[in-house]
C-alpha cells in the first residue's frame, strides 16, 4: 500500500493479550486488521478475521462509508440488528459488516449493558446529524 505503514498493537481483550496490525497515512489511522486464532494451535494465523475501517475511502457494496447520515444506513439495510456494545458504541450489524456510531448519536434512552455481548437496541432512533464513525466487517 503506496505511502502507507503497517505497525503490530498489542491489547487486551477477554483477559487475553491479542494483535491487530494499524493501517496508517503520514499518521492517520486509516484501517486496522485483526489475524484469526487457531485454538487448536494456541496461535494466530496468516488469515485475517476482522477488518475495521476508519476512513472515508472505503464503501459498503451499498455505498456506505465512514461519515454516511446513519439515516442512509437504514435506508439501504431496513434488517439491522442494532445493538449497543459493552464499549458504549452503536453497532448497526448487517450480516458480517457493522457500522458503529457514537452513543450520543442515539435519540432516546439506551438499554442497560448487562453482558460483554451489549444490549439489544428495539425501535432504534438516531439525531438527524448521526453518522457512521467506523465499518466492522468480520
Amino acid at each position: 500500500m503506496d505511502g502507507c505503514t503497517i505497525e503490530p498493537v498489542t491489547y487486551m481483550a477477554e483477559g487475553e493479550e491479542q494483535i491487530k496490525y494499524a493501517i496508517k497515512k503520514e499518521g492517520e489511522l486509516l484501517a486496522e486488521l485483526e489475524p484469526d486464532y487457531d485454538f487448536e494451535k494456541n496461535a494466530f494465523t496468516n488469515t485475517i478475521s476482522v477488518i475495521s475501517i476508519y476512513s472515508d475511502q472505503y464503501q459498503s457494496e451499498k455505498n456506505i462509508h465512514v461519515g454516511s447520515n446513519v439515516s442512509d444506513v437504514l435506508a439501504a439495510y431496513p434488517d439491522l440488528l442494532t445493538s449497543l456494545t459493552a464499549m458504549d458504541d452503536i453497532c448497526l450489524d448487517a450480516d458480517g459488516t457493522q457500522f458503529m456510531v457514537a452513543a450520543e448519536d442515539f435519540d432516546g434512552k439506551l438499554p442497560d449493558v448487562t453482558s460483554d455481548e451489549g444490549a439489544i437496541i428495539k425501535n432504534p432512533s438516531f439525531k438527524p446529524e448521526a453518522k457512521v464513525k467506523m465499518i466492522r466487517m468480520y
